[in-house]
């Protein structure tokens, strides 16, 4: 028999809790990233609020146009702990001496905290216009989708059998019948 002493067990107890809290609790395939993006110098404030999974930073640049009602026809950038994130492609085509962290090979789970604290960083869109805009890390939140995805189906197939289960309920319980398009 192993004799552990009241110290590592306290000390695996710890570590356990904590990797219990925030990132570590969601495993990366069930792992959504919820950001709120504020445009600065907007009077009355508006800000939009995305979640996505685990993707490259410019991949966030596009669900940001999209939530933000943009046509994505300007050059854009990421500052996020004093680095700058970009396309070097498109920002080397017409601004010499613009060094960048490459924004296509730079994952959400890179730059935000292992903790899953909230932390800021700032988003540029069109560098003629300036639209500057602070984006806070609200956290990660468990998909509720990913566990039928991981066993193979498309997310077509696990609409359709999210539509059954729910069809089979409702009959179930005796509810007036309900036609899901």
């Amino acid at each position: 028999m192993k004799r552990t002493s009241l110290r590592h067990v306290v000390d695996a107890i710890t570590k356990a809790l904590k990797d219990s809290e925030g990132i570590g609790s969601i495993p990366a395939i069930d792992r959504l990233y919820r950001f709120k993006i504020t445009p600065l110098e907007v009077i009355p404030q508006v800000w939009r609020r995305i979640q996505v999974r685990n993707c490259i930073l410019d991949k966030r640049h596009e669900r940001i146009q999209t939530a933000m009602g943009w046509m994505d026809s300007h050059l854009h950038q990421f500052e996020i702990n004093g680095e700058r994130y970009g396309d070097p492609q498109l920002i080397d085509n017409g601004f010499e001496d613009f060094p960048c962290v490459d924004s296509t090979q730079t994952q959400v789970s890179d730059v935000a905290p292992k903790d899953g604290k909230q932390f800021q960083f700032k988003y540029e869109y069109d560098f003629g216009d300036r639209w500057h805009h602070k984006i806070l890390f609200e956290g990660c939140l468990r998909s509720t989708r990913s566990a039928s995805l991981r066993s193979g189906e498309s997310e077509g197939q696990a609409q359709s059998a999210n539509r059954s289960k729910l069809l089979a309920l409702v009959r179930e319980l005796s509810i007036i019948p309900v036609t899901l398009s």
